[in-house]
């Protein structure tokens, strides 16, 4: 069956109907608090080419679910009166979401245009994610670190500590069974 609206025309009527800004601006409104970015970027991405200092990750395949209070996957980083600027590789998928999310309701979603791909041409700050976690248990004690680290174009690592999760908490062993 042919195609009667191609992803070029939806990403030009998306376009024309939603608040878009430079790259330049985004960083200007993220770094005086006016903006969050929110790259909706495959995690793979993120993976392979780093992603804008500051931002927060929502993968396009969650974005509604996230966005909607009533969803049970609702993340309270979409419930401000902030801007959020949204951004992928190139700025057609992010324009399609803000779109989408446009017509759910939202009134402070803009896209970035360019994506990524121009934020990383303006020489603009860039996270490279790095990933290792480790849980063990010691005793009656439990701990899970989690040496997430963002290493930023700079140089300079950065990294969290989690309390364990109720679900890992210590059990004594059982002694009986063997090893």
């Amino acid at each position: 069956m042919p195609l009667t609206h191609h992803v070029s025309d939806l990403v030009l009527l998306a376009r024309s109907q939603i608040e878009q800004t430079s790259v330049q601006k985004a960083f200007r409104m993220q770094e005086q608090g006016e903006a969050r970015l929110i790259d909706i970027r495959d995690v793979g991405e993120l993976k392979q080419n780093g992603t804008v200092t500051g931002s927060y990750h929502a993968p396009r395949s969650m974005l509604e679910f996230w966005v909607d209070s009533h969803s049970p996957y609702h993340k309270i980083v979409f419930s401000t009166d902030r801007k959020l600027i949204l951004f992928c590789a190139s700025g057609m998928l992010s324009a399609l979401a803000t779109k989408t999310l446009m017509d759910m309701g939202m009134k402070n979603v803009m896209d970035m245009e360019g994506g990524f791909t121009e934020w990383r041409m303006q020489q603009l700050p860039i996270d490279r994610p790095t990933y290792l976690r480790f849980f063990g248990c010691a005793q009656a004690e439990c701990f899970v670190i989690d040496l997430t680290q963002t290493r930023q174009m700079t140089g300079k690592p950065r990294g969290r500590l989690h309390a364990p999760p109720a679900r890992h908490r210590h059990q004594p062993a059982d002694h009986s069974m063997p090893f």
